[in-house]
């Protein structure tokens, strides 16, 4: 009997033209118009997450026909490599911080080669230029799609996705909705590549 291959816990994309930490160190230090004391604050007391990535599915969010579906449509992808070259070009916008997590808003991410992906794992999304038709966009099974910074010492990753959704709304919002009181909402522009993985 053939022995099923172990599922990964989840499928995520992985910057790779950019070191998202030395990024973030270098806009605490440079851009001193803006106001970094909550982020410095939870940085000092915190854990600044080890690895970049956004979270398209995991196999923890299953029990939902539709997230298991897209789940599995990316692990079929990526076949029995960890990774592959499906690459994405990503946009973030944001970063936000509520003193306990801090996690930075990744508004786009577009598929470079969808050759090998479906309809279950991508979109069309209308392009500005009417000229140039949609783009494919990855779709991520989180509401709004985010690269985790920082964790407190009593925060969980999965708490990002609540801060976020206080902020941007459900619908994930092309501007913030609301901006809680102590919290720092930051508009940023970074564009980065990402690869698909697979983590074990």
């Amino acid at each position: 009997m053939l022995k099923q291959a172990k599922l990964p816990r989840f499928v995520a994309l992985t910057p790779r033209t950019i070191n998202i930490a030395n990024w973030l160190a270098q806009q605490i230090k440079q851009r001193e118009d803006i106001d970094w004391s909550v982020c410095r604050g939870l940085r000092e007391k915190g854990e600044l997450c080890s690895t970049s990535r956004i979270t398209l599915a995991s196999l923890e969010s299953t029990e939902e026909p539709r997230k298991k579906e897209i789940f599995n449509e990316y692990v079929e992808a990526l076949g029995d490599a960890m990774g592959n070259d499906i690459k994405a070009g990503c946009k973030a916008d944001y970063i936000v911080c509520n003193g306990e997590i801090m996690a930075l808003r990744v508004k786009t991410m577009v598929v470079n080669d969808g050759s090998k992906l479906s309809d279950v794992v991508t979109r069309t999304k209308q392009s500005d230029d009417s000229e140039s038709g949609g783009r494919t966009e990855f779709i991520s099974t989180n509401a709004i799609p985010h690269i985790t910074l920082c964790i407190g010492p009593d925060a969980n990753p999965g708490q990002a996705n609540t801060m976020l959704m206080a902020v941007f709304g459900p619908d994930n919002a092309d501007s913030p909705q609301n901006c809680p009181d102590g919290w720092s909402v930051i508009p940023v522009s970074l564009r980065f590549g990402a690869v698909l993985q697979k983590f074990k």
